[in-house]
């Protein structure tokens, strides 16, 4: 019996899990530090940032380098918008929106996340933060995060990306071999030096078979300074077979040269967008419309104005799915959009990263 109790024990101390480190970030150089011990303890990171300015400590931003002497084989959950509730600054995030919490760059890009050479990291979430002013002389202003060689899925929700530039990529770029994901979130007044292939505000590649999810996102009124084509100021993609990308309940509008542009030998899946000029092939068109976008708010408020062709015009998962389930039914709209209202406000999803209300017609003819 003793020998019995002494083996479930030590059994029992084996399998226990790793608790998750978690940060509480008030300043930038809390930030800072934070990104520096999550990137070698070889735990799972949880940072949680509380509102407020935090402005990156050098031109090569807020970075996350997994390239310690053992590997990072571990996640890394950041998210913004926190706030004090008994004595704890990053108590409670109830009502919070990205605009709460913003990451500027200082010279250079705004934040990295690089796997280095030794890790295989399981995971990457980003939400509930807005990056601004980065300005990188090579990719992603706003956003790098390279997973080349790690199995983690990466997702990126209720973020705004806005006035950041660079050479290429002038948002984000995001690389990786599993799932990608970006959802409810705003892109928009960010400028690409160069033309071709990689002068979109947004730049996801994969080859992974869980592929690429864009999933209502407003991006529009991105530039490109070069004046020579082809232009690819919007969101530029490229799944290579076995990946896949679905792009479902988006606007992209306005932006320099080709709003859409899907590349490689992967099927594109293109569900109930607002989409102005696309480019692309092994494509599947569905209930796409191309509207001017009218709005109901002023500067930085795209929500969908009542009247709006963007209302109750976007795609919901089916409820039902066979197994496995088709990758182009294998998602989800979140709980909230952009700024934290409920995702479904009339009946219908939106599409683009706000969700409205639309206009209540009396039956009596009167509004």
């Amino acid at each position: 019996m003793r020998t019995s109790t002494i083996v479930f024990l030590a059994l029992s101390v084996l399998s226990t899990p790793v608790a998750a480190a978690e940060f509480c970030v008030t300043s930038s150089q809390q930030l800072v530090d934070a990104l520096n011990a999550a990137d070698s303890n070889n735990q799972d990171d949880v940072i949680r940032v509380a509102t407020g300015d935090y402005s990156a400590p050098d031109a090569n931003g807020f970075r996350y380098l997994a390239n310690s002497a053992s590997p990072e084989d571990r996640s890394l959950v950041i998210s913004g918008g926190w706030t004090e509730f008994f004595g704890n600054p990053c108590g409670q995030q109830a009502g919070s929106a990205p605009w709460d919490t913003f990451l500027s760059g200082n010279g250079g890009r705004v934040m990295g996340i690089f796997e280095g050479s030794l890790s295989d990291i399981t995971g990457i979430e980003i939400s509930n933060l807005s990056f601004t002013n980065g300005d990188s002389a090579g990719e992603a202003g706003g956003l790098f995060i390279d997973m080349n060689a790690s199995s983690g899925d990466v997702q990126i929700e209720r973020c705004a990306f806005i006035g950041n530039h660079a050479s290429k990529a002038a948002a984000m770029k995001l690389v990786g071999t599993q799932r990608i994901q970006l959802r409810s979130s705003l892109v928009v007044a960010n400028t690409t030096a160069e033309s071709g292939p990689q002068s979109s505000a947004v730049l996801i590649s994969t080859s992974g078979d869980q592929g690429i999810y864009l999933i209502n996102n407003t991006i529009v009124s991105n530039q490109i300074e070069a004046a020579d084509s082809p232009m690819y100021g919007g969101a530029f993609l490229v799944a290579n077979d076995p990946a896949k990308a679905l792009v479902v309940n988006n606007i992209l509008w306005e932006n320099d040269g080709y709003d859409l542009a899907t590349f490689g030998s992967g099927d594109f899946y293109i569900h109930n967008n607002d989409i102005g000029e696309r480019v692309g092939s092994n494509l599947e068109l569905l209930d796409n419309i191309s509207v001017e976008p009218v709005y109901a708010g002023g500067l930085l408020d795209f929500t969908p104005a009542g009247d709006s062709e963007l209302i109750n015009a976007g795609r919901r998962p089916p409820p039902i799915n066979p197994i496995p389930v088709p990758f182009d039914n294998n998602w989800s709209t979140g709980s909230v959009d952009f700024v934290g209202n409920p995702r479904i406000r009339g009946g219908q999803i939106d599409i683009g990263a706000y969700e409205g209300l639309p206009s209540v017609i009396f039956t009596d003819g009167f509004e």
